[in-house]
């Protein structure tokens, strides 16, 4: 059966037969679906897609926040598109099918360091430094991920806005945790935790954002 849909630029796109329709750039790729294909299940194959399926988790909710898929549009890291650019900066940095400590949600960018994460009092605490520099302005948003690996497989996004820059660049930030992550938390107590923050405004073309940092808990 035939699924075509048109573009907001009137070119179709979709699936038709063993052919995939995908617009890139405003131009139409046409892909061939092999009629067939076996999966291979040998262990680098499983283990490649697993990789795969753990960083598209990571670039979907990355790209899903605006302020991030802002960042990676406006990076200068090669891809084409934000979600592409997340993909291609993360893919080679998971392993065993799950994230790792160097993972990224943010490109490489102002000087961030993690100087301590915990739960406590069912509040998750955080300590962080981050130099005052003219390029990042306030209010700014902290982007917190909570990855639980294992069977879990899952990544709690938490956001905060910070208003103004702290003394000495050093921040002490509290966020509650919900009952989804308590309970992740009580199968996981050492999931990995990846901070950043981002300040600017894209539409003056001033977007400027830190480094990820990243530990486990």
């Amino acid at each position: 059966m035939a699924s075509v849909r048109s573009s907001v630029i009137g070119i179709p796109s979709g699936k038709i037969g063993n052919i995939i329709i995908r617009i890139r750039n405003g131009k139409p790729f046409y892909y061939s679906i092999p009629e067939n294909f076996k999966m291979s299940n040998s262990a680098a194959a499983v283990r490649g897609r697993k990789n795969f399926a753990s960083s598209q988790a990571l670039a979907k909710l990355a790209n899903a926040s605006p302020k991030l898929q802002e960042i990676w549009k406006n990076a200068k890291v090669p891809g084409t598109s934000p979600y592409h650019r997340l993909m291609k900066n993360n893919g080679k940095l998971v392993s065993g099918g799950f994230l790792t400590t160097s993972n990224k949600i943010t490109p490489e960018g102002l000087p961030l360091k993690l100087n301590s994460a915990a739960v406590e009092n069912k509040k998750l605490m955080i300590s962080f430094d981050c130099p005052a520099s003219p390029d990042l302005s306030f209010p700014a948003t902290l982007s917190i991920y909570i990855y639980f690996g294992g069977n879990a497989n899952t990544i709690i996004p938490i956001y905060r806005e910070i208003t103004e820059p702290a003394p000495g660049g050093i921040y002490n930030i509290e966020a509650a945790i919900d009952s989804n992550t308590k309970k992740l938390l009580s199968k996981d107590p050492s999931p990995i935790i990846y901070i950043a923050l981002a300040g600017g405004t894209a539409s003056k073309k001033k977007v400027y954002w830190t480094s990820t940092a990243s530990a486990r808990l």
